[in-house]
């Protein structure tokens, strides 16, 4: 109840929709290996890095997530996955950092 309660607190124009709140991300590593995730819209990037860092070799590169299309890198671990625009369902990538 008091997540309904604090959900109507928020700005309308950021709030996400009530309902579900989960979405569906599709990861592709480098080896075409896919990363399928199930996550709340209140995630933050910096949850599906740490997640897949759990998944991955320890001894791997570094990288950053990266949207197919439109391109864009996200970088900001604090955002939320709502406010990224990657719900209710995207599509990532990873790319090697040089």
């Amino acid at each position: 109840m008091q997540e309904i309660k604090d959900r109507l607190d928020i700005d309308e124009s950021v709030r996400p929709p009530s309902g579900r709140n989960i979405t569906t991300l599709r990861i592709k590593d480098t080896n075409n290996h896919t990363y399928v995730l199930k996550m709340k819209f209140s995630d933050t990037i910096g949850d599906v890095m740490s997640y897949i860092n759990d998944l991955r070799d320890s001894s791997s590169y570094e990288y950053r997530l990266v949207s197919t299309f439109p391109s864009k890198v996200y970088e900001d671990f604090t955002e939320s996955l709502f406010a990224a625009g990657l719900t209710p369902n995207a599509s990532l990538h990873i790319r090697i950092c040089k």
